[in-house]
């Protein structure tokens, strides 16, 4: 069969109602399958070249820019990476500094808390000592002025007891009186000027 009679018997079983036969299509399908290619190629093979072609170089252009992307990921994804990593170490080595100088802050707060409890300590058995000191001195200074005013007052009585039987037995008059009344005041005074 040649060209034209394939396509007369494609135009017949088009324009006919009728369904062709099996034996016509196994006819046409294996003796001529050279020829359908051919006319295949004819119709259509400039387009379906043109739009293999336009396919390959689609497929090229999508693989080139998948590509780039993949570098261009890879080496923004690398430039995360470094940054991350370097604010990483940066943020570590801070971090060990202020745990430091905290640590040592705090160290030092304990040794001068300590220094001042050791102080305080220190302060209150020294006052406690010498609050006692001055408690056992007062207590001996009063009890030498209580000794000392008695023998005063007794020493003061017993002027005043010889005064009284001086005048019981003499009956002075008021100007003797008088006169030993300012020596015992004198006496007085001078007892308590030279405290």
């Amino acid at each position: 069969m040649d060209k034209n009679s394939a396509k007369n018997v494609l135009k017949e079983s088009s324009t006919n109602d009728d369904v062709a036969s099996s034996e016509e299509l196994s006819a046409i399908t294996s003796s001529d399958t050279t020829s359908l290619s051919q006319v295949r190629d004819l119709l259509f093979g400039a387009e379906i070249k043109s739009q293999q072609t336009l396919l390959r170089e689609t497929e090229r252009q999508l693989k080139t820019d998948i590509d780039e992307l993949k570098k261009l990921f890879t080496a923004k994804l690398g430039d995360v990476e470094k940054k991350t990593e370097s604010q990483l170490a940066d943020l570590r080595t801070q971090l060990k500094h202020e745990s430091k100088a905290r640590g040592q802050d705090v160290d030092k707060l304990n040794q001068v808390l300590e220094t001042a409890q050791k102080a305080n300590q220190g302060m209150i058995q020294q006052a406690s000592s010498e609050a006692a000191a001055a408690e056992e001195k007062l207590a001996g200074e009063l009890s030498l002025l209580e000794s000392d005013m008695s023998q005063r007052f007794n020493a003061i009585q017993e002027k005043i007891d010889g005064a009284e039987a001086a005048l019981d037995d003499a009956k002075v008059d008021r100007s003797s009186l008088a006169s030993l009344l300012v020596a015992l005041a004198n006496e007085i005074k001078k007892d308590n000027g030279s405290r």
